[in-house]
């Protein structure tokens, strides 16, 4: 059986400890590591921009870049590539604060055996795949969520937003034409008339208008900005009315 390959940028200085690591990972038996070196930051940054690698194992105190700033320019040009960083004890401020700036783990030299080696990149692989899910599904969202919001604003009919105690959140320009009112003065404003029933019905605005109108509304729930809220479609239908009356 052929194992699963993970290719590897190494970026180590001390040959001693880019030794230790190729043998440590060679020693795996579920995974075959096909490891690249840089001994330093400029040789890093050529292997990211010309070949794709699974994860970066990375010392912070290279010949011509020590410490976060190495971290940093290694992250620029590794993109969405995960970085475990591989530390000595006296790197170790640097190692913590390295994660949080988007390393995915850490490794002290000396004190990490095949199996936590091996382990830590994986898992280094796993938790950046499950982020760059999440990104993509945020972006998709918030995509939805603009394409919602154009519908609803460039309606001819009049469209509220109205979270589920009744207050407004958000009204298109056909609404306020409707309402004959400027949408900030409809802001906050309570209205749980207007989600009372689901059903399709008329409802008299001259109350809230100053003057006879009517509208048919219509009701459903969508999320808006993150919250489960009402929308309640409005469509004119004063004349209509006057015509019945007439």
């Amino acid at each position: 059986m052929t194992k699963h390959e993970l290719k590897v940028l190494l970026v180590e200085d001390n040959p001693s400890d880019a030794y230790l690591v190729r043998e440590l990972l060679s020693r795996c038996e579920k995974r075959k590591y096909v490891i690249e070196e840089a001994h330093n930051l400029n040789e890093a940054i050529g292997h990211l921009k010309k070949s794709q690698y699974d994860a970066v194992l990375l010392d912070l105190s290279l010949p011509d870049s020590i410490g976060l700033q190495t971290f940093d320019k290694v992250r620029h040009a590794a993109c969405d590539i995960p970085i475990v960083v591989c530390s000595g004890t006296s790197d170790m401020a640097f190692a913590t604060k390295a994660v949080q700036h988007g390393a995915q783990d850490y490794v002290v030299k000396g004190k990490f055996d095949q199996h936590l080696l091996s382990r830590a990149i994986e898992y280094a692989i796993e938790r950046q795949a499950l982020l760059i899910q999440l990104r993509v599904k945020n972006e998709e969202l918030e995509k939805s969520e603009h394409q919602q919001r154009s519908i609803i604003e460039n309606n001819a009919d009049g469209m509220m937003i109205l979270g589920l105690d009744g207050r407004v959140r958000f009204v298109n320009p056909a609404a306020e034409s409707l309402f004959n009112t400027l949408a900030p003065e409809l802001a906050e404003k309570k209205l749980p008339e207007l989600i009372a029933q689901r059903e399709q019905r008329d409802y008299d605005l001259s109350d809230l208008c100053g003057e006879a109108r009517y509208a048919e509304v219509r009701t459903e729930l969508i999320v808006w900005e993150g919250e489960t809220s009402w929308l309640a479609s409005l469509r004119d239908i004063t004349q209509r009315k006057k015509d019945e009356a007439d």
